[in-house]
């Protein structure tokens, strides 16, 4: 069979397009490798040159691999499977002289698009791998067909996609899923949200200035105020005189929750690579997959590798109570450090009669001082708190939570950091709310006798507009999103609802798909009528009864593929003259060849001879010749169709 000359390009180009996701993901020097053989198989089979043979394959492939274990070591996570996959892929494009190696090269890019599902699950990357597999299987169809034109096999391939369509939905709901990592493959634990368990001052600037989501929520009951909107994190307790950080021996705890002032919705958390889950202030309880601790924080007992939405209960108060022995922490000062700071905490501690009076006091110093609000404050020196409060007095949140909570402490009044979030973006398209990482914030809480802990929040005292917000949306994000993307103002205005509008869509996406886990799929067959139990049964025979399918239709196209003949259309058509024939009382003999066969027809039937010769030329030509026109094929098709042995008439 003659192998048409624009196959090899449409080859490359299917592997390209499956490869273009994962391209920012790989290290250069594989890209490089897989583009330069690419590139000169492209150049071979353009001016018709010779192949590379096997000595230059194998040298090819030895360097490849040995790039590969210098790149990863003896890890085989994904990266190294990923980056293996796309070095094979670049390899096999050495042999796509063959149409066999053409096959193998086009299953490589399926491959390489199912690979894509280790690194993302959103629904961008959903939508171009159907486009990709829809590309691959199209040029599939084009190398298996003749005298096509690439359209129709485009065409072809998205109807294949389409019918197939309703089955992946069944087998979506009702296929067994699940838990974890099938591959069992894991990720490098590197942080990505920008929190971690200690900040110094400019850590939390290097979040406010992305727009990267952290976590949407939608409420079950009205949204809170925008000035309540504060999504607690991490709650610091040690200093250090630079740093704040976790405290020690902090138990985890139960808290019993009273049905009134309870606030319902649902968090859908990004995957940050860390353990704490982010909630409304104050959470009184922790889902499955977390546990909470006695400073009211959230904790995952697994890392966020994955997108994953929480059911969670907060309420608006922290309930009163005694400090506890373990709490007495939040009193710690370094031995030395900032005394112009312990200073004037002191100062307001002699002056005042309560724990209220002197965090006014406080509050009141960053009001009439000449504090300013920015995402660029000055440096540091000396005593770090000293030279803000009295030199530099401008800074972001975590300046003024910082010095807020040493002049508490000073004071002689328990005090503790909590870094999380403030605000949200509502979407009007999805009724939620889009918490980003630019809405990062940090305040402080402070125990006093009669209230218990309570949240201060220094930051309002300096720059309330960044905590009064009518909207919901954090003005600061939307500042650094426009200074992010650098469009003019009137575009960035154009391209927020369109921005929205995809994230709405996208939200739907993890919610009703990638969040469709096995608890979600027991509970759709009880509503169905399944109990747990049964509902177990019946997903185990779902995939024992798949299995047995898969392996019986892989024996029967092996068997298939040993007995069957394979179909030529040539064969088809000159089996249709030969059926014609017979009718007329011309039947083939087994043992007759195409040659004798037409020397005996001639025989008996001398009006059909010149026909018969010239289909049976034509029929021999094409069969046995070593290189066939497409031009060829339509004139024999056309002959055979319109020979009629039951008239006397010559056709020809």
């Amino acid at each position: 069979m003659r192998i048409e000359t624009e196959q090899v390009p449409l080859v490359l180009t299917a592997l390209a397009i499956a490869l273009a996701p994962h391209a920012f993901t790989l290290p250069p020097w594989i890209l490089v490798f897989c583009f330069t053989c690419w590139g000169y198989v492209y150049y071979l089979d353009r001016n018709k040159l010779k192949w590379p043979g096997k000595l230059f394959r194998a040298i090819a492939m030895s360097a490849g691999i040995i790039g590969i274990f210098i790149t990863y070591g003896a890890a085989l996570d994904s990266e190294a499977f990923l980056g293996l996959l796309v070095l094979l892929a670049g390899l096999k494009s050495l042999e796509l002289e063959s149409f066999r190696h053409r096959m193998v090269a086009l299953f490589l890019a399926y491959f390489l698009v199912l690979a894509r599902v280790l690194n993302t699950e959103s629904m961008a990357a959903a939508l171009y791998m159907a486009a990709s597999v829809a590309c691959t299987t199209a040029v599939m169809i084009h190398l298996n067909r003749k005298n096509t034109r690439l359209s129709s096999d485009m065409m072809l391939a998205a109807k294949i996609l389409l019918q197939a369509f309703p089955v992946a939905i069944v087998l979506f709901f009702l296929f067994p899923r699940f838990q974890g990592n099938i591959w069992g493959i894991s990720r490098s634990a590197v942080g990505i949200s920008g929190f971690s368990d200690h900040i110094s001052p400019g850590d939390i600037i290097s979040l406010a200035r992305s727009p990267a989501v952290a976590f949407r929520v939608q409420f079950a009951d009205p949204v809170p105020n925008s000035s309540n909107l504060y999504w607690r994190g991490l709650v610091l307790w040690r200093f250090d005189g630079k740093s704040w950080h976790q405290g020690a021996g902090i138990p985890v705890e139960s808290f019993p929750a009273s049905d009134q002032n309870l606030i319902r919705y649902a968090l859908t958390l990004e995957p940050h690579e860390n353990r704490w889950l982010f909630a409304l202030d104050v959470p009184v309880s922790a889902p499955n997959a977390a546990y909470i601790s006695a400073d009211r924080t959230l904790y995952l007992k697994r890392i966020a590798y994955k997108r994953q939405m929480f059911d969670l209960v907060s309420t608006p108060f922290h309930p009163a109570q005694r400090l506890r022995p373990w709490e007495q922490q939040a009193l710690q000062l370094p031995d030395s450090g900032n005394p112009r700071s312990i200073s004037l905490a002191r100062t307001w501690a002699k002056q005042s009669f309560t724990e209220n009076q002197i965090i006014e006091k406080a509050l009141e110093f960053f009001e009439k001082e000449d504090f300013v609000y920015t995402l660029s404050p000055p440096g540091l020196s000396g005593d770090p708190l000293d030279d803000f409060l009295f030199n530099t007095k401008a800074g972001f949140c975590e300046h003024y939570a910082s010095a807020f909570a040493f002049l508490m402490r000073a004071a002689g009044i328990p005090a503790r950091i909590v870094v999380g979030y403030l605000g949200g973006q509502k979407n009007p398209f999805g009724d939620y709310l889009i918490v980003r990482q630019s809405d990062a914030h940090a305040w402080t809480e402070v125990w006093t006798t009669e209230q218990g802990w309570r949240r201060i929040d220094p930051t309002a005292a300096v720059a309330p507009e960044r905590i009064e917000q009518e909207t919901g949306a954090g003005i600061l994000a939307d500042r650094t999103l426009r200074r992010t993307i650098r469009y003019p103002g009137f575009i960035a205005g154009f391209l927020e609802p369109v921005s929205l509008a995809w994230d709405a869509a996208a939200n739907q996406w993890n919610l009703r798909v990638i969040g469709y886990t096995q608890q979600r799929q027991f509970s759709l067959l009880e509503k169905i009528g399944l109990p747990k139990t049964r509902a177990h049964t019946v997903l185990i025979l779902l995939l024992a009864i798949g299995i047995i399918l898969l392996l019986a239709a892989a024996i029967i196209r092996y068997k298939g593929v040993s007995t069957r003949r394979r179909v030529d259309p040539v064969q088809q058509s000159y089996e249709k003259f030969c059926d014609k024939l017979a009718r007329c009382g011309l039947p083939r003999s087994p043992d007759q060849g195409p040659s004798d066969y037409a020397h005996h027809v001639g025989s008996i039937r001398k009006d059909l001879k010149e026909s018969v010769d010239r289909i049976i030329h034509l029929y021999i030509r094409l069969q046995y010749g070593p290189e066939y026109q497409i031009e060829s094929i339509r004139i024999f098709h056309k002959t055979v169709r319109k020979f009629n042995p039951g008239s006397n008439t010559n056709i020809l």
